[in-house]
């Protein structure tokens, strides 16, 4: 006699593990690359250029960047979810940039493209530009975020984590 035995809630239970653990290392990576290449407050650069090394400690925007929330199983969305980023004002304008005329930062950011990821992603771009944009937590999530399925394949296998 042949037997089948259906292991689904098992595997069902270790892929969410694996998810949390691998978004978990995803995010925690984003936040030291973050903090490594983000520009001074203000910063005096040309634009997308980071000056990570002339950045003052204490009250600085890499002090800001953090994990908010960590990697967890949401029931309601079935999905691992977590969350990262700069919780100062001002990180948003070093994110996007500033401008004299049209609409402000913020608004920019709430009529960009929504993502998964981050509400800033598709903000259309500044007129007239009062600072230019120098990102730093959109390069971290533009390295880390795609490196996410692999992370998760070796954490569900056991395996150490690129």
């Amino acid at each position: 006699m042949a037997i089948i035995r259906w292991n689904g809630d098992d595997i069902k239970r270790k892929a969410i593990v694996a998810a949390e653990v691998a978004t978990e290392r995803t995010m925690a990576l984003c936040v030291e690359l973050a903090k490594d290449g983000h520009p001074p407050y203000p910063p005096a650069s040309e634009p997308w250029e980071t000056f990570a090394w002339r950045t003052p400690g204490g009250d600085s925007a890499a002090d800001a960047i953090a994990i908010f929330e960590t990697a967890h199983f949401d029931r309601a969305g079935d999905t691992v979810t977590g969350q990262w980023g700069a919780d100062k004002r001002y990180s948003l304008y070093l994110e996007i940039g500033t401008s004299r005329v049209g609409l402000t930062a913020e608004a920019r950011a709430a009529s960009g493209e929504k993502t998964s990821e981050a509400t800033i992603w598709g903000a259309p771009p500044a007129e007239n530009w009062y600072m230019q944009p120098r990102p730093y937590l959109r390069p971290a999530a533009e390295r880390e975020y795609p490196l996410l399925a692999s992370r998760f394949a070796f954490a569900f296998q056991g395996l150490p984590m690129p």
